[in-house]
């Protein structure tokens, strides 16, 4: 017990020695907005890097970005979190002695399920009301036609400002995908009912 105490008092030391000789350095800002619907991803951040090996700048940033894009913790030798809470701290990557930390704000569509529908940055209530009106056929203020064998959008298809779009997903069904500015999405699936 006495070793294991000794143990994790000189790791302590240690630590605090390796924190005192560490400077933060101010890195500057990185962001990028991309996407739409479903794929939006924003983000504005400044790093600062608090170092003492030979990490540099272009890292840190560099792995920061690489993170923030694909979401994944394991960046080589760096390892990322998210950060939650009241501050604007979005998250921090550290290897070894160094530490980068974003600042700033960060978005990503966040998905509701709707029933059958799929919204993002969109109340359930409104990407029903899409879907449905979408899946009427023209005269009657949609856009749903036949396609074939099963119903598809037609072309320049407008509803409430929203673009839809038919993807064919098999021989009676169509994904549909709604959009509306960079980052509001509506999807479901329209089927065509079997005949006998």
């Amino acid at each position: 017990m006495r070793l294991a105490l000794t143990f994790l008092t000189a790791a302590a030391v240690l630590v605090g020695a390796t924190a005192a000789n560490a400077q933060t350095i101010d890195c500057g800002r990185i962001q990028s907005t991309h996407g739409r619907g479903a794929m939006f991803r924003h983000y504005d951040a400044t790093v600062a890097l608090e170092a003492s090996d030979t990490t540099t700048c272009d890292e840190a940033s560099q792995i920061l970005s690489a993170w923030l894009e694909t979401d994944n913790p394991a960046q080589g030798e760096w390892f990322c979190q998210s950060s939650h809470g009241a501050t604007d701290v979005i998250g921090t990557c550290a290897k070894g002695t160094a530490a980068a930390t974003a600042t700033g704000e960060f978005e990503v569509a966040i998905e509701k399920r709707c029933g059958g529908v799929r919204a993002f940055s969109t109340s359930c209530r409104s990407a029903r009301r899409i879907a449905r009106r979408a899946a009427r056929a023209p005269r009657r203020g949609g856009c749903a036609v036949v396609k074939g064998h099963r119903l598809g959008m037609k072309k320049g298809c407008r509803i409430s400002g929203y673009r839809c779009r038919d993807r064919k997903v098999n021989a009676r069904t169509s994904q549909i995908r709604c959009l509306r500015g960079q980052r509001k999405e509506v999807n479901f699936r329209l089927r065509r009912a079997a005949t006998a």
